[in-house]
């Protein structure tokens, strides 16, 4: 009932679980759709994201026409969702200038095969990537809430203190907070 008469945008398999909610809308990678909320388009594009082997995971990039524009690019949010670092995600410079990078840490790692495979990034990963897309403000999410998390938020901020690349911004939980 949560999700009835909202706006959901998932992937494919989330849509298959979540129908016959007609709200819920399924993307694969790369592929975007727009909405008008309050008044405002926004377009909202599935980014590829690398998590478990065998499960669907996206990211997403968010654009509006009140974000304006960064020289020739449209100023957007990306939420990365929960993935590891990978060359595609760099597709991303490409189409859009970040603005507000929303980015799911902790450093999971989970058994795998062949020993413990990440699934998300730790703050080392966070910060290459908010460097190489070039993304001004960057807000670390997901993390010190799961047992495989291997970084917590503490060691993430004296990471990203040490390496002096990036402006970050650590959200409290029920407070408002300005990111731009």
């Amino acid at each position: 009932m949560l999700l009835d008469g909202r706006h959901v945008y998932t992937t494919v398999d989330g849509q298959r679980n979540l129908s016959p909610r007609p709200g819920v809308h399924g993307k694969g990678e790369w592929e975007s759709t727009s909405v008008i909320l309050a008044g405002q388009r926004f377009t909202i594009t599935a980014i590829p994201a690398k998590h478990v082997r065998g499960g669907q995971c996206l990211g997403f990039v968010i654009e509006c026409e009140s974000l304006a524009r960064t020289g020739d690019l449209p100023n957007a949010v990306y939420f990365t969702g929960d993935t590891v670092l990978t060359e595609e995600l760099l597709k991303i410079k490409e189409k859009w200038h970040i603005s507000i990078m929303l980015v799911s840490l902790g450093n999971a790692h989970v058994p795998g095969p062949e020993g413990l495979l990440q699934v998300t990034m730790g703050a080392r990963d966070a910060s290459l990537l908010a460097h190489k897309l070039d993304a001004d403000t960057v807000t670390p999410q997901h993390f010190d809430s799961w047992a495989h998390f291997t970084e917590s938020s503490a060691e993430a901020r004296r990471i990203w203190e040490e390496m002096g690349l990036l402006t970050f911004k650590f959200c409290t939980p029920g407070i408002l907070t300005r990111l731009s």
